[in-house]
Order: C-alpha cells, then structure tokens, then sequence
C-alpha cells in the first residue's frame, strides 16, 4: 500500500486483471529541501517505504506564504504530493516553472485540509512553490516516489448492467482520485472539460489496441498501432492487448512433462509465432524513431500460459526493445476469489 495514499489504490492496468509493475519500478530517491530557514530538511540519506515507493521529502513548518522547496528524482516517473494544510484561505502548489493557471494543486481549506496531487517528472531536481493565501499555511509537504497507478478502464461497462455505467461520474469518488491513468477505448468521445481537467492534474489517457492479424510488414503493423494516436490527439498513449506467451513447447521443458517431440504442424506456427515477433519489434522500433510520438507512452500486456517470458516464441531481444525505448513491459495475471471461512 502507498502511505499517505487511499487503500483503494489501482496498482496498474486491469480488467480486473492485476498487470505487474516490469518496467514501472519506482527508483529509490534521496530528497533535499531548499525553502529558507521556515522549513525543516529532510534526512539525506535514502527513505525507501516499500518496495514501490521512496520518500524524496519531507519538509514541516512551510510557513512562509510562498516557499520554495526541492527535491530530485533519479528517473523518470510519476511524484504523489500530499500537502497538510491549515487555517483558511487558498493553498496552490506549482512544479517547475509553471503558471499560476498550471498549478497541479489548487484549493480552498478551511479549518485545516490535506490536498494531494500527482505529476510525471523527468529524471533530475525539480522544485515545487508554495502560494498561500488568507491565513492558510502548509504544515507539511511531502513528495514520494511512486508507480504509474492505472484503472481499466473508462468507458468499459460492466456485463451485469445493473453495476451501473462506467463513466467519470461513477468513478469520481474512488477510482479517479487514486489513479494516475485511465484506459479507455481507442475510439471515446468525451467533453472537451473533461479531457482539460484530467491533463491539468497531470494525468493520462491510454487506448487499449489490439493486433492487427492482416499486417505483414513492421510499417503496416506501426501505422494500426498508432492510427487512435492520430485520430484522438488527446489521448497519451496506447496498450496493445495483447502478446501471447505460452509455456515452451521444445525440449527445453523440464523432463517431468515427458511428452513427445513437437509435431511438425506445432514446428511450423511456432516459426509463424516467432516471425510476427520480429515484426512487433521492428515496429515498435519504428514508431519509437518517429518524432511525431516521442510525448506519447506504449505499453503490451504479456498474457498466455506461461509463467515466464518465453524466449523461445519472443525472441531474446524485443523485452530489451521495449525497455530501451522507455515503454512499458505488463505481464497480465487475473486475480480470482478465493474460498475461505468468511
């Protein structure tokens, strides 16, 4: 669980289907505080919670009306900022550079609130500017570390109609606060107000894409992947559900399953298997080389039978692909219920 963050968080992407956190490890962070002598520093040395979040800072008593305060990241990723609050009055946190208007925290408290946002920043120092209006003060400002929290999704209803419609309105209390990300269909229309907001809080949208089996070249399989790009510019990115990985089917397997060689038919659509691989690499290869989509992110699930990535259908290089572009690896796992005395 993420401290000072909701139990009801969404790690990552599922369809009710929990997506491992492979290529979205959160780095662990040494904080520093430059905010006057109002402000407490932070220790130096490494504040690692669990093994998904690390603490960059920690600074109380901020009660200068508009403190400065720095911390760093040492990658890329996603910062959950929690900010205890009291008095009343108008509290506006601002990352960077950025304007009044950009301000990823923006509140009225009254009597004492804590207010929570959350950013992707790029690897390095950042700093983050306290405005306080009225009496309001922050008591304590803190920034974590933390993984991309993705809900799947918007726009996908439940089978049971009686659950109701997925809308923002039905995820506003739980989901949309706790999330970094939604995934939506690549084909969602929604109002302009709504996709304003959601970027402003410095969140993402993601299309859910399939495989297209009619591709035959690298270039054709690209141009599927990112058509929903071209046609919804609002969207930050696409998932592609999904690449199939089943348990090894060679010699390679562990002797207890002592079953016969692979039949010439299962020879040859594991060739087929490994040739479409080589395309999917050449092109995610290719759209990561285009300028036109360096701001947008792409993640594959990984699901199937197997328990591991099987190299013997993939290949041994396009985890190294995906990983070297900056794109996101989502092994793909249900969660079932399980039986109990309860």
């Amino acid at each position: 669980m993420i401290n000072n963050m909701r139990p009801r968080l969404v790690e990552q992407a599922a369809k009710i289907r929990a997506i491992g956190a492979v290529g979205l490890m959160v780095c662990v962070c040494v904080g520093h505080c430059r905010a006057g002598g109002d402000a407490k520093k932070p220790v130096s040395e490494e504040r690692r919670l669990n093994n998904l979040v690390s603490e960059l800072l920690d600074a109380t008593a901020v009660s200068s009306p508009r403190a400065a305060l720095s911390f760093r990241r040492p990658g890329d990723g996603w910062i959950f900022v929690s900010s205890t609050c009291k008095g009343n009055g108008s509290v506006a946190l601002r990352l960077d550079n950025s304007t009044d208007h950009d301000a990823f925290i923006n509140s009225q408290v009254t009597g004492g609130n804590t207010v929570e946002g959350v950013r992707f920043v790029t690897k390095g120092e950042h700093r983050i500017r306290v405005a306080c209006g009225g009496s309001a003060v922050v008591e304590r400002l803190v920034v974590r570390a933390i993984p991309e929290l993705i809900h799947c999704g918007l726009g996908f209803d439940p089978a049971i109609k009686a659950f109701g419609h997925y809308d923002m309105a039905f995820l506003e209390r739980d989901i949309l606060p706790n999330v970094t990300t939604l995934i939506v269909p690549q084909n969602i229309k929604l109002p302009q107000p709504v996709i304003d907001d959601w970027h402003r809080h410095g969140k993402r949208f993601v299309a859910e894409v399939g495989i297209d089996s009619n591709a035959k070249t690298p270039r054709e399989l690209a141009a599927y992947w990112t058509r929903p790009l071209d046609s919804t510019p609002f969207l930050d990115g696409i998932i592609v559900d999904e690449f199939i990985i089943n348990r090894p089917t060679s010699s390679d397997r562990p002797a207890r399953s002592a079953r016969s060689p692979a039949s010439s038919e299962r020879r040859k659509r594991r060739a087929e298997e490994q040739e479409r691989y080589r395309i999917y690499e050449q092109a995610i290869k290719q759209i990561h080389a285009e300028p036109h989509y360096k701001s947008k992110q792409l993640y594959f699930y990984f699901g199937g039978s197997g328990n591991t990535l099987n190299q013997e259908i993939i290949g041994p290089t396009i985890v190294h692909t995906i990983r070297d572009c900056g794109y996101r690896l989502v092994p793909e796992r249900y969660l079932f219920e399980r039986s109990s005395e309860e």
